[in-house]
């Protein structure tokens, strides 16, 4: 049974939905992995700055070096911080997506139904289900 979108849900199973989902937005999924890797990646990057900022910077007293790993150390935080925001945007937006997906699916599915709706559930039922059990 299919519900007329394009790239219908497919109504099987709770994995065939999960992956229509995966499918409708693969693009985004794919780029929400990558910042997001990028993002807990920089981080493993401190405490090496950092131990070699001491090592080569203040235990061998040597104030260029010291100069060079905080400039790398800024250079960290602002790629971490752009990629941490950035994941944290694109993260909200998947998930925002395949909520109102569903959401318009069951929709669509109910209207299909028109008044042979009205006769299996109550109209608070229908409401139930298509503002909080859809996006859940």
């Amino acid at each position: 049974m299919s519900l007329g979108l394009s790239g219908d849900m497919p109504l099987r199973s709770a994995t065939a939905v999960l992956w229509w989902l995966v499918r409708s937005q693969l693009g985004r999924l794919v780029a929400c992995s990558l910042v997001t890797s990028l993002w807990l990646g920089s981080q493993q990057l401190i405490p090496y700055i950092v131990g070699n900022a001491l090592q080569e910077g203040i235990i061998a007293d040597r104030g260029d070096r010291l100069a060079a790993w905080t400039g790398a150390l800024g250079a960290v935080i602002v790629v971490q911080t752009a990629m941490g925001i950035s994941s944290h945007h694109l993260v909200v937006r998947c998930r925002l997506d395949a909520a109102f997906r569903v959401n318009r699916a069951v929709m669509r599915q109910i209207t299909r139904l028109g008044a042979e709706m009205s006769r299996k559930a109550s109209t608070g039922e229908v409401i139930s289900v298509t503002s909080g059990d859809a996006v859940k």
